[in-house]
């Protein structure tokens, strides 16, 4: 923390209440961050959380209550307003503009502000900005041709630049890899110490007790702890998140595994992937990690047609030929995308023809879509894997991001399957709903599915996976098993270390 906070400086939030059609999102909250102090804000989703920093950001008006910043009442907010008081949000969806250079987009606010640069001194600071978050791209790309991780860093240095009294941070990590994580919490800790307020939102309950101080908990829209982060321990904060105790997050493997279920020979995607290898068995859940560019997420989408790639796939030790998602899924292949929302769900659709779209053959009669089957299908689904939902007839894009989760992977295992790829299967969702998709993949690895696991959370690769295999640039590292699988092998291989050389680090 900084030299010492100022009680006079602080964002005090007193009260705060508001209400939905009716319905109360929050209730009685008070919420105080200091100068100069990294406060965690976490609860499940539908907690209040999001809403709460909004109506701080000014985005959303409050019901009643009071806000004040540095012993000042700030009355009405607005957006405009709470900017001019200092108040910085990067939300969970990137406010960028798309087709507008990386530069200019970096330093939008020298040109609000009527400084206009000329195009190669902008180009140059950029440059040295960029540098700091090791982010490679040219500075005069456009922000739609970067990606998901790129356009997330670019926002978080651009807010960090304009140096705001208060930053509000709302899942910064959600699309960034280890490398880039540890980047933006150097910057972080760099605010906090020059006595920067910053508030962190986030799922990930290894990341809050890495950064923050002070930790505080919602439910059901009341604060129901605050407490400093040398006081308390994850277990305490999930108990108070989810109202129960969750004893074990990632479960154990209590079954035996059966035969190599896939085997991938000399994989390759042009400039992205060379020549990987590797196997699983039936039951087997295996874990596939590296930084950010590492290849990860190319592998799930090559073997299942999706990328043009070249190598050999058996499946239960047959050769086959992957031409195309359709020939993939016949051959008993499912992969849930690591874009819910762009690339696994059709978020206008209702849950119930979401949940119907991998099965229509069983919902359908003489060419038609019969309505009372496919509802059938999507309530006993939805009970089966727990997604609550107010309508079975509502878009699904209305439900929370661990419902959606839960219903994307409801819509692949209505299918028998062989081999399941799951690319980031628990971004953006609470610790219940993560409890709860740990238990759907561990009760499909019982039934004999192989799997893929694909994330950048590397507890999730430990707690989840028999066996992890490392990327480096392409090229696979080496796996790790048993007492091997730890943070630091992980984070060595990722980072291009040879597997003979971990004894020697360790």
């Amino acid at each position: 923390m900084a030299s010492g906070p100022h009680p006079d400086l602080a964002v005090k939030m007193s009260g705060i209440e508001k209400r939905y059609a009716g319905r109360s999102v929050l209730t009685d909250v008070n919420f105080i961050v200091e100068p100069g102090e990294i406060h965690a804000l976490v609860g499940e989703n539908g907690a209040g959380k999001t809403t709460l920093m909004e109506i701080l950001a000014g985005n959303v008006p409050r019901d009643s209550g009071e806000v004040v910043l540095a012993g000042r009442s700030l009355g009405h907010m607005t957006a405009r307003s709470a900017r001019r008081n200092g108040i910085a949000i990067v939300h969970q969806e990137t406010g960028l503009f798309p087709t507008v250079s990386v530069a200019e987009n970096l330093l939008w606010d020298r040109r609000k502000s009527g400084r206009l640069l000329r195009r190669n001194r902008i180009n140059r600071e950029a440059r040295e900005i960029l540098a700091r978050y090791d982010l490679r791209v040219h500075v005069e790309q456009t922000v739609a041709s970067i990606s998901s991780a790129q356009r997330k860093l670019l926002e978080i240095a651009r807010i960090i630049l304009s140096d705001p009294p208060v930053m509000i941070m709302d899942e910064p990590t959600a699309a960034l890899g280890e490398h880039e994580t540890k980047l933006l919490f150097t910057e972080l800790r760099r605010c906090r110490d020059s006595g920067t307020a910053i508030v962190y939102i986030s799922h990930r309950l290894d990341e809050v007790f890495e950064i923050a101080d002070r930790v505080t908990v919602l439910r059901d829209g009341r604060v129901v702890g605050s407490m400093s982060v040398s006081n308390t321990n994850p277990r305490e904060v999930v108990t108070r998140m989810v109202g129960r105790s969750i004893d074990d997050v990632y479960g154990r493997r209590a079954h035996e595994l059966g035969a190599t279920a896939l085997e991938v020979t000399d994989l390759r995607v042009p400039s992205r992937v060379h020549g990987v290898s590797f196997s699983l068995r039936s039951g087997e859940i295996v874990g596939l990690g590296g930084m950010l560019g590492a290849g990860r997420s190319e592998v799930g989408p090559a073997l299942f047609g999706l990328l043009p790639s070249a190598g050999e796939i058996r499946i239960d030790g047959h050769r086959r030929h992957v031409a195309n998602p359709r020939h993939a899924i016949e051959l008993g292949i499912g992969l849930v995308p690591e874009d819910r929302k762009l690339s696994g769900l059709f978020p206008r659709m209702s849950l119930m023809s979401n949940l119907s779209v991998m099965v229509l053959g069983d919902v359908t009669s003489g060419g038609m879509v019969a309505t009372e089957r496919e509802e059938d299908n999507a309530r006993v689904l939805a009970k089966e894997f727990g997604i609550r939902h107010s309508s079975l007839r509502a878009p699904i894009g209305g439900l929370s991001g661990g419902n959606q989760q839960k219903a994307l992977l409801a819509k692949w295992l209505s299918r028998d399957l062989r081999v399941l790829i799951v690319d980031e299967p628990t971004r953006g969702v609470d610790v219940g709903a993560k409890v709860d998709i740990y238990g759907l993949l561990r009760e499909q690895a019982a039934k004999g599915v192989a799997i893929l696991l694909v994330s950048s959370e590397l507890s999730e690769l430990i707690g989840m996976s028999d066996r992890i295999l490392v990327l480096y640039e392409g090229h696979l590292m080496g796996e790790l098993c048993g007492a091997d699988r730890t943070e630091e092998n992980v984070v060595l291989l990722g980072s291009g270390m040879e597997m003979s050389m971990l004894g020697e680090s360790t």
